[in-house]
C-alpha cells in the first residue's frame, strides 16, 4: 500500500461520529490498533470500535490482519465471541465495532501464578470449551495468550483478538509475506516459528502454555526472545514439577502433551483438555508426570547440534 493510498482513508478518531456511532474516549492502544468506546442509538450493550494503525507508522501487516480479523468475526456466532455490530468498508473508514466484555480477563488469574489445581480448573475448562466452539467454526487462533481471553459475568469465556486468525475455509491473507503477524512470542508453537498456520494444535501448544504458566508463574521457555523460540523446536521445557514438587502428577502429564514439540503428539483437542481436568483419573499417566528435573546439559546440547542440520 503507497502513502498516496493511506491518505485516502479516514482514521476515526475521539469525539466523531462515524456510521451513527459516537465514537468516545480512548480504551486501549495495542500495538497494531486503537480501541475507543462507543455508543449507538440501537445498541443497548457497551460496544468497543477498533481502528487499525495506519496513519501513525503501523506495519503494513497491520492492516492485512485487520482485514483476517473483519473477515472471521463475521464468521463467528455465540456466547464464545463478542458480537459484531458494524465493520467500516477497508478501503473508507476501517474499524470494528463489536461487545465490550467488561469481566475479568486471564491475565489477573496468572499475575496470581502458581495457582492451585482446583482454581485452574475452574477457569481453564470454559477456555477450553470457547476454544473447541471456535475451532468447530473452522477457526485457528494463533493467538491465544491470556490477554485474548475475558469473562462473562456467569463464567463462560470469550475469546477475543482475530488479527492473527485462520479460518481454514477463506483464502489466508496472514501468509509468511508478514512474519511480524504470528502472534505472541511466548505463546506460539514450534510449527509457527517455521510460518506453519494450518495447525490447529498450534492453540493447543498456547493453552499448554497459560496452563504451565498458572501452575508455575514461569514460562515454559523463559525470557521472550530468540533463542526461547529455538528451544521449542528442539527440547521440551522444564517440568513444571520442577518449580513446584506438589503439583499433581496428571497436570503435568496435561501440560506436557500440550507442549509436545510436534503437533501429532498434543491433544487432537481443547475438549478433551477439559474433559481431562474435570476427570483427572482418566489421564493416562507417562514419563511425562514424572519428570522432576530439567533435561540433562548434554542432551540439549546435542539436541540443539541435531536441530542445525
Amino acid at each position: 500500500m503507497t502513502n498516496r493510498h493511506k491518505e485516502k482513508i479516514h482514521i476515526v478518531e475521539s469525539g466523531e461520529t462515524i456510521d451513527g456511532f459516537v465514537v468516545g474516549e480512548l480504551y486501549n492502544e495495542g500495538g497494531m490498533a486503537h480501541l475507543y468506546h462507543v455508543t449507538h442509538p440501537d445498541w443497548d450493550i457497551p460496544l468497543l470500535m477498533k481502528v487499525p494503525k495506519i496513519k501513525s507508522g503501523g506495519p503494513l501487516s497491520s492492516f492485512v490482519a485487520f482485514e483476517v480479523e473483519q473477515r472471521v468475526m463475521s464468521r463467528l456466532k455465540g456466547r464464545h465471541f463478542p458480537k459484531l455490530a458494524a465493520t467500516g468498508d477497508m478501503a473508507r473508514c476501517p474499524y470494528i465495532v463489536m461487545e465490550y466484555i467488561e469481566g475479568d480477563d486471564l491475565h489477573e488469574l496468572v499475575q496470581q501464578a502458581p495457582v492451585q489445581a482446583d482454581a485452574i480448573r475452574d477457569v481453564m475448562v470454559p477456555v477450553c470449551h470457547a476454544l473447541h466452539v471456535l475451532h468447530q467454526h473452522n477457526v485457528i487462533h494463533l493467538d491465544i495468550k491470556p490477554d485474548n481471553v475475558r469473562f462473562r459475568s456467569n463464567g463462560t469465556a470469550v475469546l477475543l483478538d482475530f488479527g492473527c486468525a485462520h479460518h481454514t475455509r477463506i483464502p489466508d491473507l496472514l501468509d509468511t509475506a508478514f512474519a511480524d503477524g504470528e502472534g505472541t512470542v511466548p505463546y506460539i508453537a514450534p510449527e509457527q516459528v517455521a510460518r506453519v498456520r494450518s495447525e490447529t494444535r498450534s492453540d493447543i501448544f498456547a493453552l499448554g502454555v497459560i496452563l504451565y504458566q498458572l501452575v508455575t508463574g514461569e514460562l515454559p521457555y523463559g525470557r521472550t526472545n530468540l533463542i526461547s523460540l529455538k528451544r521449542r523446536q528442539v527440547h521440551e521445557p522444564p517440568p513444571p514439577r520442577y518449580y513446584n514438587p506438589k503439583i499433581p502428577m496428571w497436570l503435568q502429564e496435561i501440560i506436557l502433551r500440550c507442549l509436545e514439540i510436534y503437533p501429532q503428539d498434543r491433544y487432537v483437542s481443547a475438549k478433551r483438555i477439559a474433559h481431562l481436568l474435570l476427570h483427572p483419573e482418566d489421564v493416562l499417566l507417562t514419563k511425562r508426570a514424572r519428570r522432576k528435573e530439567r533435561t540433562a546439559l548434554l542432551r540439549r546440547l546435542i539436541l540443539w547440534a541435531r536441530s542445525l542440520y
